[in-house]
């Protein structure tokens, strides 16, 4: 930013007018904006490119959203599955890195 500070863009905790000036501004400057409920992809990130589409058509797809609206993702499982591990195990005894403690 200009007063040398920088900011995550998809960080709820930023005022949530100047994350809406940028998005305004991001859409306004290129062709593509995808951000956080654009897809899967894009939900803590956002992406922008200069792609030529047919008829100037233009995609913006960033939703600003307050802390209160972000759902925050699943914990990770403590264990996986006896079918994972066994998998991890002989992936490990092909690779010739199988030893008794990561069994």
């Amino acid at each position: 930013m200009a007063n040398g500070k920088s900011y995550e863009l998809t960080d709820t905790h930023v005022d949530k007018d100047a994350r809406e000036r940028l998005k305004a501004s991001a859409c306004a400057r290129f062709t593509t904006v995808l951000g956080p409920a654009s897809d899967g992809f894009h939900e803590n990130h956002g992406h922008v490119d200069l792609a030529e589409r047919r008829s100037g058509y233009r995609l913006c797809q960033w939703a600003v959203r307050d802390a209160a609206e972000v759902i925050p993702l699943p914990r990770e499982r403590a264990c996986r599955s006896a079918a994972a591990r066994t998998l991890t195990m002989h992936a490990r005894f092909l690779n010739g890195t199988c030893d008794k403690e990561a069994a």
